[in-house]
């Protein structure tokens, strides 16, 4: 079914291709208006075999404000609007999109620090049909046409309607022979299996982490998606320079403790585009009232500890800490452990850190981990969408 409404769409967009066409006249030449007939495209629609489609619905879910000879070549320096949209094409059987829209954080980087229309309610209908849809043809890369599907949180299931299956992601992986590091494994295998897709190298680290080129040696024949690193900062270290030095070229590359292991300072461009997790970061918009937001903690721990240029995630996180426990006592009123125990229990919070809410292991339920991705040598937050500020850069593209 899928194949038959993607033949007819490329026959109804190669119909509209050739009715456009064929209605401007010779006169062109002389510079003259281009124009479209629709009663053209109409008859050529009808030489497609099959059903046809029943409507074409197109849906503006925000603008962007440039001047008119930003997009036209020629044209005069005036203000105009770009419409950014999306176009369904509905069959008796279901239907297809044209371009899958965007996410608030990809229209945000188009904006270039401006704030531009962005209507939320239209971007809910264009997710929704994108998640019925039948197929999702894109039109070209550019993040408004695909954010839709790649900064979907169900990008997985999506998949497959852009002609990329989660099944045939091949994943490599290597690990540091410790607590930490297996546990990170163990939620990277679950997702794995989860999403269906394939491990090609899953190796330890030796116990030095001085060296791990036989697995990045195994990453150039294999040829993986995806290369996973958790080494702490010894071994973040020494991937980012083996990696450098090797010139592995792997689409997405994700590895812990890059902060901490100081690669960017290290290895400049070449650790660009590498995507790192984190706790938290200063650009979220959590806030509380003793710190204010996550940027106002930010801005005073670097006034109060000279030398930082990126304040680290244990130190938000350590702060927050010492809040649960003021919080606690309040509750408690009282120095005996079971109450103290059971008031920090009960903790449902709002702070510059994030939500905090304990499970019955103990972990924070509250919040997210955050993605960052380093672009040009700085650590921006990529994922999850709702507090991206940057859109993901894929495939990377190091600098050298």
């Amino acid at each position: 079914m899928v194949a038959h409404l993607s033949t007819r769409l490329a026959l109804l967009l190669l119909s509209v291709l050739i009715a456009s066409t064929l209605s401007v006249t010779t006169e062109a030449q002389d510079a003259a208006p281009w124009a479209a007939s629709l009663d053209d495209i109409r008859r050529t629609a009808t030489l497609i075999p099959g059903p046809r489609p029943l409507r074409l619905n197109f849906l503006k879910f925000a603008e962007s404000l440039r001047t008119k000879n930003f997009s036209v070549e020629g044209a005069p320096e005036v203000p105009s609007v770009q419409a950014r949209t999306a176009f369904q094409v509905v069959y008796p059987d279901g239907h297809v999109m044209v371009d899958a829209g965007m996410d608030l954080a990809v229209h945000s980087f188009f904006g270039r620090g401006v704030e531009e229309p962005y209507f939320p309610d239209a971007v809910q209908q264009v997710e929704q049909a994108v998640r019925r849809a039948r197929l999702v043809v894109v039109t070209h890369e550019h993040g408004d046409h695909v954010a839709g599907v790649v900064h979907s949180p169900v990008a997985a299931e999506l998949a497959p309607k852009i002609g990329k299956k989660a099944t045939g992601i091949k994943v490599a992986m290597v690990f540091e022979n410790d607590p930490f590091s297996l546990d990170v494994r163990a939620g990277v295998v679950e997702d794995i299996k989860r999403f269906g897709m394939k491990i090609v190298i899953d190796d330890k680290m030796p116990r030095d982490l001085s060296d791990i080129s036989p697995t990045l040696r195994k990453v150039q024949a294999v040829k993986p998606d995806v290369l996973v690193i958790s080494g702490h900062s010894k071994g973040a270290a020494t991937a980012a320079r083996q990696i450098k030095e090797l010139k592995i070229d792997v689409p997405m590359i994700a590895m812990t403790h890059c902060e901490a292991a100081k690669v960017v300072k290290k290895f400049a461009g070449a650790v660009d585009d590498f995507l790192c997790p984190t706790q938290w970061a200063e650009t979220l918009s959590y806030k509380d009232k003793m710190f204010g937001s996550a940027m106002d903690y930010d801005k005073l721990f670097k006034a109060t500890y000279k030398g930082y240029k990126n304040v680290p995630y244990q130190s938000a996180q350590a702060s927050a800490a010492v809040q649960v426990w003021k919080d606690a006592f309040q509750r408690a009123n009282s120095f005996d452990t079971k109450k103290v125990r059971d008031a920090l229990a009960a903790t449902n919070m709002k702070s510059f850190y994030g939500g905090i809410k304990f499970a019955k292991a103990g972990n924070n339920i509250a919040k997210p981990m955050v993605l960052r991705q380093i672009q040009n040598g700085k650590f921006v937050v990529v994922a999850p969408s709702k507090w991206a500020s940057h859109p993901v850069n894929f495939p990377r593209k190091p600098k050298n």
